[in-house]
């Protein structure tokens, strides 16, 4: 559709669809997060002395993440660094869901009182509140940021800048003149 209005074949609509902010905000969401299922299963879960053997654990943890760097390079979506709070936003949600599901008395396929060993928060509650509180106020901002950087930096020409909306530059940089801003 994008490609259509910039061609001129359909009008150019003022404001973004519904539909088109609902896949941004998971797209904000999902790449840092698959980053850090990815990163936090290889680092905090996987016992390297007997490591996954099954080829699953490799495409649910790392394949994630690398379909979703695929979409980065395809999509051209801009990543803006404000949209970091859907990421911590969610992050927080899934750290209070642990502990919801632990009080809850939910288990895992083992039979065990957590999802991940490191979010144990009836056997290791100290270690899990840290964790927790790393994810949300360490993790979460810093990984924000390098997707930002890395987002920003790739494609320089979709950098949000204040003075112009990111549909501006598309057409701007496909010849087209520049949208006048609703008012």
């Amino acid at each position: 559709m994008a490609t259509e209005m910039s061609a001129g074949k359909r009008p150019v609509v003022k404001r973004i669809p519904l539909y088109a902010q609902a896949t941004w905000c998971l797209f904000d969401m999902l790449l840092p997060t698959t980053f850090l299922v990815f990163v936090l299963y290889f680092c905090l879960v996987v016992n390297w002395d007997y490591p996954p053997t099954r080829t699953l654990s490799y495409v649910t943890h790392g394949g994630n993440f690398a379909l979703m760097m695929l979409d980065v390079i395809f999509s051209r979506k801009p990543y803006y660094l404000l949209h970091g709070l859907y990421f911590a936003l969610e992050a927080f949600v899934y750290i209070l869901f642990t502990y919801l599901y632990f009080l809850a008395g939910g288990t895992d396929c083992d039979g065990m009182p957590y999802i991940y060993g490191v979010l144990d928060w009836g056997g290791k509650f100290r270690l899990a509140g840290t964790v927790g509180g790393m994810v949300f106020f360490v993790v979460a901002p810093v990984v924000n940021i390098m997707f930002w950087l890395l987002v920003s930096f790739c494609f320089p020409g979709l950098r949000p800048r204040p003075d112009k909306s990111v549909a501006s530059l598309e057409l701007a940089r496909r010849g087209h003149p520049p949208l006048t801003p609703l008012r």
